[in-house]
């Protein structure tokens, strides 16, 4: 029983530091991002680099932060075991695009009442909602007008690397450490919480805390991390499509 403790103990020790390290380097990553897109600005370099800097480098910063951990505590394989990277089933993808396409409308619903109850408050508090209009427009504003390369560049991380990494980080990585100390609801709104507010999108913060619960519930009962990644493609998937019609001006679509 004692053996048993100190392997748990270690456990939870290896999740509070690998949890501590995915915030401090989310936090670390978004002023890396910041001055090297000045950086690249200044020097008038490809936007590409600017593309690479901004989609990968803070997912990058978190998940190398919790393999540095977990090579160094020698828990790779606990990482592999949190994650659940198992019970794959070719019905996750039907499963993932019958749920997107089941809360599309909803969640568009709920971002555009978010939208219209900003731009209320704009004659009141101006520079304020023009701060957080401009924020959460950002991934949008650089998708309409940069070049078609960057643009395939954000796609593939958007559809592809994203649903990995935020996976791994959130789903398996976060809720995990905090299911440790917490019941499962609160942990999982916590880390929907925080998969939340890591996308720096105040307009859409509510489709993304929901979306957030929705993979975790994907999480829990199917014990594998698959479904989660899937639906998290495929929502992106739907993204980038509407941000492709709004470059080519077949729809026109603004916040």
């Amino acid at each position: 029983m004692e053996v048993e403790n100190n392997i748990e103990s270690n456990d939870n020790e290896w999740l509070i530091w690998s949890t501590i390290s995915i915030i401090f380097s989310f936090l670390l990553a978004n002023y890396y991002v910041m001055g090297i897109s000045y950086l690249i600005d200044k020097l008038e370099l490809n936007q590409i680099f600017k593309t690479l800097n901004m989609v990968l480098a803070t997912p990058g910063f978190m998940l190398g932060s919790v393999l540095i951990i977990a090579i160094i505590t020698g828990k790779t394989s606990s990482l592999l075991n949190v994650v659940k990277l198992r019970n794959w089933r070719y019905y996750y993808i039907p499963e993932g695009i019958g749920l997107q396409m089941l809360l599309f409308i909803p969640l568009a619903i709920i971002t555009f009442a978010t939208l219209n109850l900003i731009n209320k408050l704009k004659p009141i508090f101006p520079n304020q909602v023009k701060f957080l209009t401009e924020t959460s427009q950002a991934v949008q504003t650089f998708a309409l007008t940069s070049g078609w390369t960057a643009f395939a560049i954000l796609a593939i991380s958007a559809v592809i690397v994203a649903p990995i990494i935020e996976e791994i980080i959130f789903r398996g990585v976060v809720f995990s450490c905090l299911k440790k100390y917490i019941n499962t609801p609160a942990a999982a709104i916590g880390t929907s919480l925080f998969f939340a507010a890591f996308h720096f999108n105040f307009i859409q913060f509510i489709p993304l805390f929901l979306l957030g619960m929705m993979f975790q519930l994907l999480f829990i009962y199917h014990k594998s991390i698959f479904p989660c990644m899937i639906y998290h493609a495929v929502n992106n998937s739907f993204a980038m499509i509407m941000l492709l019609l709004m470059k080519l001006k077949i729809v026109e679509m603004s916040y």
